[in-house]
């Protein structure tokens, strides 16, 4: 493949055999796999020959057919050229979308869950028209890129991959540093630290033996707790009032998760720097209110 679009006759001289095979009795002669082989050799991607989308991953009814990503992938390595940019690339793919010659890369989000869902596109497909860009996007283009449905079916809570993202292409600077997009970050943040929070059993801390009795065997043990990386993300906030009453209110709401747990405690002084106020009032408040966790 890469030699038929690097610049030699390799893709010219499947073409010609193909018109040769289509003009004549010949062609009769020719496994339809032979002949959908020399079309994707002749850069025939868009649409791809059709025994080649019936081996694709998708389905449509009972019909198998390929996913965007297998579409994609056909159209880089047979379609263009190895030189050709990334930003021609899909600039071609989209061109071949609104003929219907190729799959929309369309998000996995439920229109029950959001009717605009099916203008969403896929995550992936959002960070390579991100890169292939050149220029930081636009405010709405970020937002859009990491929302939730563009990589989950219906759960609109769940940031955790969009943050992990987020921050990562934040860091090389591909998103650019300006206020809406440190905005959009301190967002990102909260909502990363109430998800943990949430997932996390919480309920009491490691340390007492009757405090895990009176749950139960089967209640779960603080072990499960996310309270302190709810804290790493919640120290990532940028505004720093709102950062000291997020991990504040974090500590204190959960400070039965943590407070008689030596290894977490010194990771939240340690490691992600709370500081060491912070975690002794929100322990002394703890016992002021369970005093009989002391006895």
């Amino acid at each position: 493949a890469g030699e038929t679009q690097g610049g030699g006759r390799g893709g010219e001289l499947a073409a010609a055999q193909l018109a040769i095979w289509r003009s004549s009795p010949s062609g009769a002669y020719v496994s339809a796999n032979a002949s959908a082989t020399f079309g994707l050799l002749a850069g025939e991607t868009a649409p791809p020959p059709r025994e080649v989308a019936g081996l694709g991953g998708g389905k449509s009814g009972r019909e198998k057919r390929l996913t965007w990503r297998e579409n994609f992938g056909l159209h880089l390595w047979f379609g263009r050229s190895p030189t050709a940019t990334l930003a021609r690339s899909l600039e071609g793919y989209l061109d071949a979308i609104e003929k219907g010659a190729a799959e929309f890369p369309a998000a996995p989000g439920s229109s029950d869950v959001d009717p605009e869902a099916s203008r969403l596109k896929d995550v992936c497909f959002n960070i390579l028209a991100l890169a292939s860009s050149g220029v930081v996007p636009d405010d709405v283009s970020v937002e859009k890129t990491f929302h939730p449905l563009t990589y989950c079916e219906g759960d609109l809570t769940n940031v955790a991959l969009a943050w992990h993202l987020f921050v990562a292409m934040r860091a090389v600077g591909a998103l650019g540093r300006g206020r809406k997009i440190a905005a959009l970050a301190d967002e990102m943040h909260v909502a990363l630290a109430s998800q943990l929070l949430a997932a996390g059993a919480g309920g009491g801390g490691a340390g007492d033996a009757r405090r895990k009795k009176a749950r139960g065997a089967g209640a779960g043990d603080a072990d499960d707790s996310m309270v302190e990386w709810a804290t790493y993300v919640a120290m990532h906030v940028e505004d720093g009032a709102r950062r000291e009453r997020l991990v504040r209110s974090t500590l204190h709401g959960r400070c039965a998760d943590w407070c008689d747990d030596e290894a977490k405690t010194s990771f939240l002084r340690d490691v992600l720097g709370v500081p060491t106020p912070w975690l002794e009032e929100a322990r002394r408040e703890w016992f002021d209110y369970n005093w009989w966790e002391t006895e």
